[in-house]
């Protein structure tokens, strides 16, 4: 089963936090709350146009992954692993998938890395 987090940044100082989300229905603002390591919570408000959901999957490097992200996309010849097509895409939730544009056409993450097992992904 798929994690479900969220992150955004802070209104006061601008510096990422991870979480769950949750926006006041009668101000209208956003709030990211984490999780302490002493077992507290602490609501954090975010820009909203900062707010991205964790996708479930990670990068090359072991980033995780965010809706809303820049992500480098590079796909690999199957049998001499020269690189053959590189392209920048924004990871969106559209027709209920997370997904990227790869030459104008949207395509679900989990399809698009299972269906081509020789690509590679990197938060930019």
């Amino acid at each position: 089963m798929r994690e479900i987090k969220f992150r955004g940044k802070r209104i006061d100082t601008g510096e990422w936090v991870y979480g769950y989300f949750t926006r006041n229905d009668e101000s209208g603002r956003c709030y990211i709350t984490t999780q302490s390591k002493t077992g507290g919570a602490y609501p954090w408000e975010v820009d909203p146009a900062t707010v991205g959901q964790y996708i479930g999957l990670k990068d090359k490097h072991g980033r995780e992954i965010y809706t809303g992200q820049q992500l480098r996309i590079t796909m690999y010849d199957h049998w001499d692993g020269q690189e053959i097509a590189q392209q920048e895409s924004v990871v969106e939730f559209r027709d209920c998938k997370f997904g990227i544009t790869w030459s104008r056409q949207f395509s679900g993450m989990d399809s698009f890395s299972h269906s081509l097992p020789d690509v590679t992904f990197e938060v930019v």
